[in-house]
C-alpha cells in the first residue's frame, strides 16, 4: 500500500495536483479506513484530502482513472491476426522457444490480458520505470523490458516458420512490443513528463533552440505555448477604442441637460489609435528552420494580442504564409501548418537580397511610418549579392527595422555572413537563441499594437 500510495500522490504532482507530506499521510490513514473493495469510496476519500478546488478535482480524476485502471494489455490481439486452429502453432511455440517465452505466447494466444499485464508491470518494476525522469531514460526501459520478457528470441523462430504460422508469430511479436511501448509512453506521462517538461524547459530557457535535439521538439513547443499562455494573461486586451483620456466635458453636459443638469451619466474622451501593422520575414533554411518554426508558433497564439501581422518565409525563394497560418484553428493544427511551411519553403540556399525585393514587392504601399518589419535570420547570404540598399530603402518606408539573430557579434565577420552590411538599416539587432529571448521578442511585439 505504501508504495502504491506514494507513486500516486507522484503522479499527481506530475499532473499539477499539489500534494504536501501532511496531505499524503492523511491520504495513508483514509486508504487504511477505506481499504481498495470499494473503487469509487476509495476515490472520493482520496480527493477529499488530495484536491483543493475544482482544478483539482478534475486533474485527480483524471489522474485516478489512468493510474489504477488496467495499464498494461488492455487491448486484446486481433482475432483476425491469429488462426481459428492454432494447434500446430502452439505446438511449434512449444518445440521452438524457452519455456518461459512460450508461456507468455501461449498467454498471448489464450487472451489473458491479466496474466500478461502483470507480467508486464513487473518486468516495468525491475527495469525501473517508476524512476524515469528523462526522454532518453523510455528506450532504455523498453530495450530492458524487452529483455527480460524474451521477446527478441521470437525473431529467429519467425524466420524459421513457413505460411500462415510465420506472419501469426510475427503479429504476436509487434503485438508485444506495441503493449511494452504503451505501456512504458503511459509510465512516463504518469510519473516523469512534469520533470522532463521541466528539464526542457530549462534548456530552452537558457540554451539554444537550434541545439535541442528533434526528440525534444514536442516538449520545446509546449514551452512555446507556456509563454503564449503567461503572455495573454498579462496582457489583456483594452477596449478596442484605447483607453479613458479623461472627461468629455462637452458630451457629458449635453448628454445629461434631460436630467436638469445632474450627471447621471459620465462619457469620457478616448484616444484613437492608429493601427499598427507588422512585416516578420523568417528565414528557413536548415540552420534556421527551428528558430524560425517557434517564432511562427508564438505569433499565431498571440494573435489576439497583436496588431496586424503578415508572414514571410524565404531560403532560395520568399512566400507570403500568413491566409496558411491565419486558417488553422487549434494548437496541433497550427504547428502541423508551420511545419508543412517549413518543409515546402526550406530547401535551398538562403539569397537574402532576393527575398528583401521579393518583400518590398509584395509589400506595396501597406508599408509605411506605421510598420515594424522584424526580421529572423543569421545573415548568412551564401556569397550571393546582397543588396543592402533594397532593405535600407525598406527602413526608410518602414517605422523600425529589427533584425532577430542567434550569432553574436564577433561571428558577423566569419565567412559568408553580411550582417556588418545590413545592421546599419535597423532601428535594433537583438540576439535570438532561447525561451527567454523568444518571450521578450514577444514582447516588443505587443508594445506595437
Amino acid at each position: 500500500m505504501d508504495d502504491t500510495l506514494t507513486q500516486f500522490t507522484h503522479a499527481l504532482r506530475n499532473a499539477r495536483v499539489e500534494v504536501s507530506p501532511a496531505e499524503t499521510l492523511l491520504a495513508a490513514e483514509i486508504w487504511q479506513q477505506l481499504g481498495i473493495s470499494d473503487r469509487n469510496l476509495l476515490r472520493h476519500g482520496l480527493s477529499m484530502a488530495l484536491a483543493k478546488n475544482p482544478r483539482d478535482k478534475q486533474r485527480f480524476d483524471r489522474c485516478f482513472e489512468q493510474f489504477f485502471s488496467v495499464r498494461a494489455f488492455a487491448e486484446p490481439p486481433k482475432n483476425m491476426m491469429l488462426p481459428a486452429d492454432d494447434a500446430a502453432l502452439r505446438q511449434l511455440v512449444a518445440e521452438g522457444l524457452p519455456p518461459r517465452l512460450g508461456g507468455l505466447v501461449a498467454q498471448v494466444l489464450n487472451r489473458r490480458m491479466p496474466e500478461l499485464g502483470l507480467w508486464l508491470q513487473q518486468a516495468g518494476l525491475d527495469a525501473g520505470v517508476t524512476r524515469m525522469q528523462h526522454l532518453r531514460d523510455k528506450p532504455r526501459a523498453v530495450r530492458q523490458i524487452t529483455a527480460a520478457m524474451g521477446v527478441d528470441q521470437l525473431l529467429p523462430l519467425v524466420r524459421q516458420a513457413q505460411g500462415p504460422d510465420a506472419a501469426s508469430l510475427a503479429y504476436v511479436r509487434r503485438y508485444l512490443l506495441e503493449q511494452i511501448q504503451r505501456y512504458v509512453d503511459l509510465q512516463f506521462s504518469l510519473l516523469a513528463e512534469t520533470g522532463a517538461r521541466q528539464a526542457v524547459q530549462a534548456a530552452a530557457l537558457q540554451g539554444n533552440l537550434a541545439s535541442i535535439s528533434p526528440e525534444y521538439q514536442q516538449q520545446v513547443e509546449a514551452a512555446v505555448r507556456e509563454v503564449a499562455d503567461r503572455l495573454r494573461r498579462r496582457h489583456r486586451r483594452h477596449s478596442r477604442h484605447g483607453p479613458a483620456r479623461g472627461l468629455d466635458i462637452g458630451v457629458l453636459l449635453r448628454r445629461n441637460m434631460a436630467h436638469d443638469g445632474h450627471l447621471f451619466k459620465l462619457y469620457w474622451r478616448r484616444r484613437k489609435r492608429r493601427a499598427n501593422k507588422i512585416f516578420i520575414l523568417c528565414d528557413v533554411s536548415g540552420s534556421m528552420a527551428r528558430l524560425s518554426r517557434f517564432l511562427l508558433l508564438l505569433v499565431s497564439l498571440l494573435s489576439d494580442l497583436l496588431p496586424a501581422v503578415r508572414a514571410f518565409v524565404f531560403s532560395s525563394q520568399m512566400s507570403e504564409v500568413t491566409a496558411r497560418l491565419a486558417g488553422t484553428s487549434g494548437r496541433a493544427a497550427t504547428a502541423q501548418v508551420i511545419e508543412s511551411i517549413i518543409l515546402d519553403w526550406g530547401n535551398g540556399s538562403t539569397d537574402y537580397g532576393h527575398a528583401f525585393r521579393r518583400f518590398r514587392e509584395a509589400a506595396g504601399t501597406q508599408l509605411d511610418s506605421r510598420s515594424t518589419v522584424l526580421i529572423l535570420g543569421d545573415g548568412r547570404n551564401n556569397f550571393f549579392p546582397p543588396q543592402a540598399e533594397v532593405l535600407y530603402a525598406i527602413s526608410r518606408r518602414a517605422r523600425q527595422v529589427v533584425w532577430l539573430n542567434p550569432e553574436t557579434a564577433q561571428q558577423w565577420r566569419e565567412g559568408d555572413s553580411e550582417m556588418l552590411r545590413y545592421r546599419g538599416a535597423c532601428r535594433q539587432v537583438l540576439k535570438l537563441a532561447n525561451l527567454r529571448d523568444l518571450q521578450r521578442v514577444a514582447e516588443l511585439l505587443i508594445a506595437q499594437r
